[in-house]
């Protein structure tokens, strides 16, 4: 009866390696949980649960290496009524356009307006009393940590964020079409895209609509309203 009674933990794989010998989780885990993941050092499994919203260290009780979660709220189940009907099942996708799904990131593409090589991306942060906002043109973008000795294009005041965090690269395409792409290279504290942490060395294409998050600060990358 007690061996039945016992709830399976899922077991989690996709872990990167983060910096001074600790690691980051990349999927999310639900608030109280359970969870586990093989410790990349030793290899025993370390189950855990995440008291509470946001980025968390768990250590492996076997060798004390560091792996970094992130916790995310709990959903409600979803409750089917008559009224509501049921929710039709979506085609399977063939092995060409699965493989095609997962090879190419998804990119945003702007078509250029004319006027030079200004794109329609730009960076917001800040609140209402000191918003600031970094319209993006063709080029290349450092991002980080105000810093007197060490420069970035784009300075965040916030001690949190690394020195030269992240490259973002903006390049123009055929037919005036722009890609906003993004890479980790350093991080004091983990980089999280969309809530994702990533790893050092990790690109990714940005949408509108996303957010980036250095330290305390959280960047929001917008469409430029003309």
């Amino acid at each position: 009866m007690g061996q039945e009674n016992k709830q399976r933990v899922p077991l989690l794989d996709k872990i990167v390696p983060y910096k001074n010998g600790t690691f980051v989780l990349k999927t999310l885990v639900g608030v109280a949980q359970p969870a586990a993941f093989l410790c990349k050092t030793c290899g025993k499994p370390v189950v855990f649960k995440l008291p509470q919203l946001g980025l968390m260290g768990v250590k492996c009780r076997q060798c004390g290496t560091l792996t970094y979660v992130k916790a995310k709220p709990v959903e409600a189940p979803a409750q089917q009524t008559a009224a509501q009907g049921v929710e039709k099942p979506q085609p399977a996708k063939t092995d060409d356009e699965q493989k095609q799904q997962d090879e190419e990131p998804k990119k945003t593409v702007v078509v250029g307006s004319g006027k030079g090589n200004r794109s329609q991306g730009v960076l917001i942060w800040g609140n209402i009393f000191n918003r600031k906002k970094f319209p993006l043109s063709e080029g290349t973008y450092v991002i980080g940590r105000k810093d007197s000795k060490d420069h970035s294009d784009i300075e965040l005041e916030d001690k949190e964020v690394s020195r030269r965090s992240v490259v973002l690269e903006v390049t123009r395409k055929e037919n005036g079409r722009f890609f906003f792409k993004m890479t980790v290279k350093k991080a004091l504290n983990p980089v999280l895209h969309n809530n994702r942490p990533l790893g050092v060395s990790e690109s990714i294409f940005l949408n509108y609509g996303d957010s980036i998050q250095l330290g305390r600060t959280v960047i929001n990358f917008r469409e430029l309203k003309k």
